[in-house]
């Protein structure tokens, strides 16, 4: 065996490697990407988790001043009263931090799948550039041996 049939045998071995590295380091950023969605969505479920504790609380500060109301001497099934004004406030109030978590659920779940997307395209352009650079080391190694070893590096 020749020096340049050792020098371009060890080049290809390298860029096997090199190209070996990435595909490791795509599966790792996959495994990220898939991490970040179920992570969004545990979040955007905490969200929704919230809401409903809002709506809770929102039927508890009605009934609350229904009861009141009656226990005061006014009508609890009276319109335009003092509690209807109040559960009305608290409605609206309630609504918007609903609507606002909502949001941020669906905000999470978009942010989540942003997230995975360029995981995922950080894997495949880590692939792509690592073949690159091994065919470019292959094309380096394979001038410098026909540089210096003559017409045949190869052994005959």
């Amino acid at each position: 065996m020749s020096a340049a049939f050792l020098q371009i045998a060890g080049a290809a071995l390298s860029g096997m490697a090199q190209i070996r590295q990435a595909q490791a380091e795509a599966v790792q950023y996959e495994m990220k990407a898939r991490n970040e969605v179920i992570q969004a969505r545990t979040d955007a479920v905490n969200y929704k988790v919230e809401g409903n504790e809002r709506m809770r609380e929102l039927l508890t500060a009605m009934s609350s001043s229904v009861a009141n109301a009656a226990a005061g001497g006014l009508d609890p099934y009276g319109a335009m009263e003092t509690k209807d004004l109040i559960n009305m406030n608290s409605m609206k109030v309630a609504g918007m931090d609903i609507r606002k978590l909502n949001l941020n659920a669906e905000m999470a779940i978009l942010r989540g799948e942003s997230n995975a997307q360029q995981a995922r395209l950080a894997g495949k352009a880590g692939v792509r550039f690592a073949t690159l650079s091994a065919a470019a080391n292959m094309a380096t190694t394979g001038g410098q041996v026909m540089a210096t070893s003559g017409p045949t590096p190869l052994p005959q």
